[in-house]
């Protein structure tokens, strides 16, 4: 299956996938985004610009920081 940019629709090079982990909680917990595809170009762009974040990968990491801050709220993880 042909992966597409999230930005052009181009045929995709790159994935950007995030990993958020909590600090000073315990248990510590991570949560991961999903992936989003870029093209050579448009991840270029994106690097190269004073802004960087499409919506798409802010998106994904929004949801993942949520999920995250949810699973600590849910565990009673507490700060150390």
């Amino acid at each position: 299956m042909l992966r597409r940019c999230s930005n052009c629709q181009e045929l995709a090079d790159f994935s950007i996938g995030t990993i958020i982990s909590s600090i000073d909680f315990s248990p510590r917990l991570q949560q991961s985004s999903k992936t989003v595809r870029f093209c050579e170009e448009c991840l270029s762009e994106l690097c190269n610009s004073e802004h960087i974040g499409s919506s798409d990968l802010s998106k994904a990491v929004n949801a993942a920081l949520t999920k995250l801050q949810l699973r600590l709220k849910d565990t009673g993880a507490k700060k150390q």
